[in-house]
């Protein structure tokens, strides 16, 4: 059994809707009530019950903007044959009690449907006593308690979001059902972060990792389409960044291990292209090995302001183009894998500007040491290396003559 709420103002047109009384929704064709408190007379029409309940919330001292509960109890279409008007009645009422309603005004309605069996039931927030009912974390409480009554009456547990019917969904729903199947189809079918982020794109799905600015860490990930966004955990617990990371690598582990491959490599390959009775020199005077840079291995990740990391002109214009979505309060950034990955370099940039660690004017990579150089530099060690951390490769490392790899 999964349980919904839907918090609401009229009493009226909450009814109407229960019971079809347009009769503009085929599943809901049949509908009719099957329960109600004592302070609604039987027969009575909708208007009038739609008053009667209005009345009722305005008991008491109190100044309540949502006085109706709407709450949608669906159960599996396995449980059909079980599931009499008596028996979803009683189900109704004590997970009204559970609720913390329970001594309240209330009627269901159960409705017809070719596939999963469901009522809509309503209720108000003030009790006969004119007293307040806490809704506080009322989604967290009916998603236990609709899990412990499933059990208690021996219905059929559900997998998950397997079983629900994608063709019904609607608006929010529907897009967060999309992400969550393109993604456990890319978890299954990908191995690396890019492969899952390009699987993605395919969907017309956007992943993007929280960075705060102010304290500088990543917060986690979000997924957006059809104009609807939700943070990893509220698609699927399976699907936060933490999850993500144990599938695909951390990601600052990624960086690291590339920016060690990328640095061997290019020490390697200049050290090879020097006469040979000027490598040993070289080696002596220049060469660092990276273990030196980063002696307790993987740096701690801390990022830096996005803003300040790229650019002002270079932060505007992605906000432009809709890859950087600022938050509301300004202190952190949703940014794509690609500019995330280019502002953790950001981190060994200070050791390896120069890619040689000496003192000596030379950067040990036969370049210019002036500032046009270095910023060129930075520019060429970014992208040289970016594509290879994207792909967050889980190859075996290569062993280079010169790595000092622990």
């Amino acid at each position: 059994m999964i349980a919904k709420i839907v918090p609401g103002t009229n009493f009226k047109g909450a009814i109407d809707y229960i019971t079809d009384i347009f009769g503009k929704d085929k599943q809901k064709k049949g509908a009719r009530i099957i329960c109600h408190s004592d302070g609604i007379p039987p027969g009575a029409d909708n208007k009038t019950m739609g008053v009667l309940l209005d009345s009722y919330a305005r008991k008491g001292d109190h100044n309540i903007g949502d006085p109706v509960r709407h709450f949608i109890l669906s159960f599996s279409k396995y449980d059909a044959p079980k599931l009499t008007d008596a028996l979803m009645s009683q189900i109704f009422q004590e997970f009204l009690s559970r609720m913390g309603y329970k001594n309240t005004e209330f009627l269901a309605a159960r409705h017809q449907s070719r596939k999963n069996p469901h009522l809509h039931g309503i209720t108000l927030r003030i009790d006969r006593d004119g007293n307040v009912i806490s809704d506080a974390f009322e989604i967290d409480k009916a998603n236990r308690i609709a899990l412990e009554l499933t059990k208690k009456y021996g219905l059929h547990i559900s997998s998950g979001k397997v079983d629900v019917s994608r063709d019904r969904l609607r608006g929010r729903d529907k897009a967060k059902y999309k992400i969550y199947d393109a993604v456990s189809a890319a978890m299954k079918n990908t191995d690396t972060w890019d492969k899952f982020y390009e699987a993605l794109e395919r969907q017309d799905i956007q992943m993007k990792f929280h960075i705060n600015n102010v304290t500088g860490k990543l917060l986690g990930i979000s997924f957006s389409t059809d104009g609807f966004s939700f943070g990893g955990k509220s698609v699927d617990r399976s699907m936060t960044l933490a999850k993500l990371e144990e599938h695909f690598g951390k990601l600052n582990e990624i960086v690291h291990e590339n920016v060690h491959d990328y640095y061997e490599d290019n020490w390697e390959e200049y050290i090879e292209a020097l006469p040979y009775d000027k490598r040993s020199s070289v080696m002596k005077n220049l060469y660092k090995p990276f273990v030196d840079f980063f002696p307790n291995g993987v740096p701690e990740l801390k990022l830096p302001d996005v803003r300040l990391s790229l650019g002002n002109a270079f932060y505007d214009d992605r906000i432009t183009d809709g890859d950087i979505i600022p938050s509301k309060d300004g202190n952190s950034d949703f940014v794509p894998l690609q500019l995330l990955l280019f502002i953790i370099l950001d981190n060994y940039q200070p050791q390896l500007s120069l890619c040689g660690g000496g003192s000596s004017q030379s950067s040990g990579w036969g370049k210019k040491d002036d500032e046009d150089e270095r910023w060129k530099f930075r520019f060429r060690f970014n992208m040289g290396i970016l594509k290879g951390i994207v792909a967050g490769a889980k190859r075996k490392p290569k062993q280079h003559k010169y790595s000092l790899r622990r």
